[in-house]
């Protein structure tokens, strides 16, 4: 790992221990599913990201192929993330829309 990449770890650790993050199963299209943390933004009425009736969740990673998603194995359309609607819920399988935004250190992926 680079130190960047260690600082992101670092950070993403830090959430965790502060219940920031949740727990969600990433499914790429073809692979081995795993269990990763990621920061969570849930869709309310007013959100921008809302598309008719299809409520976006953001849903932000490390960009790792081992501790995240890797900004190079993402398959938009046809990766799923397990997640649940509302904290504490059930979860389940969403497909990945997009990539919002990304950097050497974290990704903001679009579900739906």
């Amino acid at each position: 790992m680079t130190y960047a990449e260690d600082i992101a770890a670092a950070c993403m650790t830090k959430l965790a221990d502060s219940g920031m993050t949740e727990s969600i199963v990433y499914r790429p299209y073809g692979g081995t599913a795993r269990t990763i943390n990621a920061a969570i933004q849930r869709p309310s009425l007013g959100d921008p990201y809302m598309s008719g009736a299809a409520l976006q969740f953001i849903v932000t990673v490390l960009n790792s192929a081992t501790s995240g998603v890797s900004s190079a194995e993402l398959d938009t359309g046809r990766d799923q993330i397990d997640i649940a609607e509302r904290p504490g819920g059930t979860a389940t399988s969403r497909t990945v829309h997009s990539l919002i935004s990304q950097s050497s250190e974290y990704l903001a992926i679009g579900i739906r």
